[in-house]
């Protein structure tokens, strides 16, 4: 990611606001321009008319005092504008000249022939080669329409100036209206995780297109939230479940080590190390399962097995650990158990389902493991004599870290086995529940869908 710091408003401000004042100046300059050229042109043409009327008088008569005449009419017909005539012959001497001389100023000698130019602000000469080879011109005074023409470029002016300072208004206030918005957002992503203000309350009814960051945020604030909890409940967890065996563990090794002992004693606390060994790895086995739901290396990784030997083989251990209980575990199968699936995911399903009914089974006690196949599905039912289950709390023992108290009553704990076992079910397209035995105790059951095994590629 670029060190380089940038303001959103900023931003706007430059663009909006160069893009406002380009849309509004550069048309208004333009229209200036156009009204200065057309009042020009309109100028221009109206001397070379006069001029023309002019010359057709001149043509008519040479005398001086019917071209003096001719000027004189001229003007009464054009009373708005002062216009003044001079003629100059083939020598360039200046033969005649009417009233309004005054206009060409200290322009002596004669212009261009066919061609007008502005001798001052307000003046336009045209020039005209006459029948008999002289050379006419003609001044018009234009003052009044030129300055009518500049009244109208500074109102143009004036006004694309006063929109452009609009605009840089208009987006001034944009600019802050949207960095404040995002500024305000900002600040409640940085809340406190336990201070909950919706995001919403804390805009005031946001626009639609800032309304889909807020929603976006919303979620990844309240995900982060669940995240933290549960990396702090998984470490809670982990603590948990590992402290007991460990310190079991050590304990047991340190009492064997206060004094000689015989081989066969030796061997006893040895194998009960091991066994808690083995319960500590169960446990690990566990928490890394439920760390791994729900990120993207998890996936279903199927391949085919016989349920039926594969939980025989892993009930031995179990079987150990619950003859120190006085708990004896039994098993029946029925049905077609060849099964395609996550072997390990099932397995360790299957073990935490017969490792919570060890739990709650009573010393004398029995725990049946049921594998029952059929043509759409294999399914798993581990029936023990506990204390059972409300049913208000059936959903809710599936939950990470969550353990009854023999009574039923909820209370902060750290199970997992059932989360683990409902997480294999959902990821095989299956279901988890628990029941009510009859007679007492609970029947937890795996209900896993038969998936087709994959014919062989043809070579």
């Amino acid at each position: 990611m670029s060190d380089r710091r940038w303001s959103l408003a900023t931003r706007l401000r430059l663009g909006f606001g160069l893009g406002a004042v380009v849309i509004v100046l550069v048309p208004a300059a333009a229209y200036v321009w156009l009204i200065g050229r057309t009042t020009t042109n309109q100028v221009e043409a109206r001397a070379m008319e006069e001029l023309h009327e002019f010359a057709a008088y001149v043509d008519a008569g040479r005398d001086s005092r019917e071209m003096q005449e001719a000027a004189e009419r001229l003007q009464s017909q054009h009373s708005d504008h002062r216009i003044g005539f001079r003629v100059f012959d083939a020598r360039g001497t200046l033969t005649f000249g009417a009233s309004g001389l005054d206009l060409f100023g200290a322009v002596v000698g004669p212009g261009k022939v066919g061609e007008t130019e502005r001798l001052d602000n307000s003046v336009v000469r045209a020039t005209l080669r006459l029948a008999d080879g002289s050379t006419g011109e003609c001044a018009l005074d234009a003052s009044q329409q030129f300055q009518r023409a500049r009244t109208l470029q500074l109102g143009v002016a004036g006004a694309a100036l006063a929109a452009a300072c609009a605009s840089l208004l208009v987006v001034e206030i944009l600019a802050r209206r949207t960095a404040g918005l995002i500024t305000r957002v900002a600040r409640s992503v940085r809340m406190h995780p336990s201070v909950r203000v919706p995001l919403e309350v804390e805009l005031q009814h946001p626009p639609e297109e800032i309304r889909e960051i807020v929603e976006a945020l919303q979620r990844l604030v309240e995900r982060a939230r669940s995240d933290d909890e549960r990396s702090r409940l998984l470490i809670s967890g982990l603590a948990h479940e590992l402290r007991a065996p460990i310190q079991n563990l050590v304990l047991e090794g340190e009492v064997a080590l206060l004094a000689p002992r015989e081989r066969d004693e030796y061997r006893r606390v040895v194998e009960d190390q091991v066994e808690l060994g083995r319960e500590i790895a169960d446990a690990v086995d566990n928490l890394v399962s439920l760390c791994r739901s729900g990120t993207a290396d998890e996936g279903l990784h199927r391949e085919g097995f016989d349920l039926g030997i594969e939980v025989e083989l892993r009930l031995e251990r179990l079987r150990r650990g619950a003859r120190r209980q006085g708990v004896g575990i039994e098993l029946a199968t029925r049905g077609d158990l060849s099964f395609e699936g996550d072997r390990e995911a099932v397995l360790r399903a299957v073990r935490n389902l017969v490792a919570n009914a060890l739990e709650w089974s009573p010393a004398g006690g029995s725990v049946l493991v049921e594998l029952i196949g059929d043509e759409r599905s294999v399914e798993v039912r581990v029936h023990d004599r506990g204390p059972g289950i409300a049913p208000e709390d059936r959903e809710r023992v599936f939950e990470p870290f969550v353990r009854l108290d023999a009574d039923g009553a909820r209370r902060a704990g750290y199970g997992l086995g059932l989360s683990i076992v409902r997480r294999a079910a959902e990821l095989h397209g299956g279901a988890a529940r628990v029941d009510e035995r009859p007679g007492g105790g609970t029947t937890a059951s795996l209900r896993l869908p038969r998936l087709r095994l994959r014919e062989p590629q043809p070579t």
